[in-house]
């Protein structure tokens, strides 16, 4: 589970910016939704959920391509010393990219450090339970014993927790397969879709169908296709199938029965079903992290809001982090906490901030109504325009 993000000098991300899954303990609004939106793992309580809200290109993608930018690092190993380090600086300016991240894994807490540029790694640093575990400081190492007999093949332009955990350490590839395994962003299409192992289920295929038929997606079935051994296509109707697929059917209007790609779907209808996907297994496969980009886009908004209760159930134990334009769901059953805003300064670099940190006396009344006072630039993270002065602008004549 992830309890706190940060970033320094990355896309619109100049000085260091701090996004926390860690649910407010005492407080305006820390007791609301308590029983729902919230869940104690460890000695932490974390949020299930987190919404962030601002103006276009303040920078609520950008905190998700940060997350993405260090699963990416973490994940891909440079292949040799002549390979550059994937970086994307404030300004393209030539200064360290910095991430910090905290998260939780088999009930053991996790604190990651990365600093780096695009040609070697500047300081990196893995704590366990607050204590240390391994780090460096360029090519200065404080590793486990397993490993000093390499540490002079280990290159500067490659991740110490990556060699660490190719050498089957344990804590490593703990902390390792939390990048790998618990972190899914729904707008990737490079990463193997989950979907494809638990269709195979009975009891999971027909509750995914009845919630897709009970949003109205106009799904009645789902077949899956494997890859066959020999070198041969499979027709399914007017389908040609050459690799493993996901089969998706619906129903026209005079009963007639078409087939289509599920990756031929509309993002809305793969988002929602990959969002179900989590929804039916956090039952059983707690502890990941979904992000979603540009929520509002996917979805209409009674579909959205119904989304956000099936979220905040109290069995659903994985924690969803959504960007989004639409502010009605700030009223919808939101903590504080659990509200976060995006906006950039007049040089361009964005600050995040959330609900929570105002100390306003509209936030200890009961219907605080958050939408309205945001959108009437209480909170900030607004867009500042003026119609008048666009409107003169469109019709001025032509220089």
């Amino acid at each position: 589970m992830l309890i706190n993000f940060e970033v320094t000098n990355f896309r619109s991300f100049k000085e260091t910016a701090t996004f926390s899954m860690e649910a407010a303990t005492k407080g305006t609004g820390s007791m609301q939704f308590n029983s729902t939106n919230t869940m104690k793992v460890g000695k932490h309580k974390l949020l299930k959920s987190a919404v962030v809200f601002g103006a276009n290109a303040s920078g609520k993608s950008n905190l998700m391509k940060a997350v993405y930018a260090l699963y990416l690092i973490v994940t891909n190993s440079t292949k040799d010393s002549t390979e550059k380090i994937f970086t994307n600086t404030f300004a393209f300016n030539n200064e360290n990219t910095k991430f910090t991240i905290q998260f939780i894994k088999n009930r053991k807490h996790f604190f990651y450090t990365l600093e780096y540029n695009e040609d070697e790694v500047v300081f990196e640093e893995l704590l366990i339970d607050e204590k240390f575990f391994l780090g460096r400081k360029a090519q200065q190492f404080s590793i486990p014993e397993q490993l000093e007999q390499f540490k002079k093949s280990i290159r500067k332009n490659q991740l110490l927790l990556f060699v660490a955990q190719s050498f089957n350490i344990e804590e490593a590839m703990e902390a390792f397969s939390w990048f790998k395994q618990d972190l899914f962003f729904l707008n990737d299409s490079g990463k193997s879709n989950p979907l494809f192992e638990a269709l195979k289920d009975y009891s999971f295929k027909n509750k995914f169908l009845a919630i897709l038929k009970e949003a109205d997606f106009n799904i009645i079935d789902v077949e899956i296709i494997e890859k066959p051994l020999a070198p041969i296509n499979i027709i399914i109707g007017d389908i040609v199938a050459s690799e493993d697929s996901i089969i998706v059917s619906h129903i026209r209007d005079n009963g007639e029965i078409f087939k289509i790609r599920f990756d031929d779907e509309s993002r809305g209808t793969k988002v929602f079903a990959m969002i179900v996907f989590y929804l039916i297994m956090s039952s059983k496969d707690i502890g990941k992290i979904i992000l979603i980009d540009e929520f509002n886009s996917s979805f209409h908004l009674a579909l959205a809001l119904q989304i956000l209760d099936l979220i905040h159930r109290e069995k659903q134990n994985n924690q969803f982090i959504l960007t989004t334009h639409e502010t009605s769901l700030m009223d919808y059953g939101l903590r504080q906490d659990q509200i976060y805003f995006t906006e950039k300064n007049e040089f361009g670099e964005t600050e995040i901030f959330s609900l929570f940190d105002f100390d306003d006396p509209l936030l200890m009344s009961k219907n605080p109504k958050y939408k309205k006072n945001y959108l009437i630039g209480r909170f900030g993270a607004v867009p500042s325009l003026d119609p008048f002065t666009l409107k003169r602008i469109l019709e001025g004549d032509d220089e």
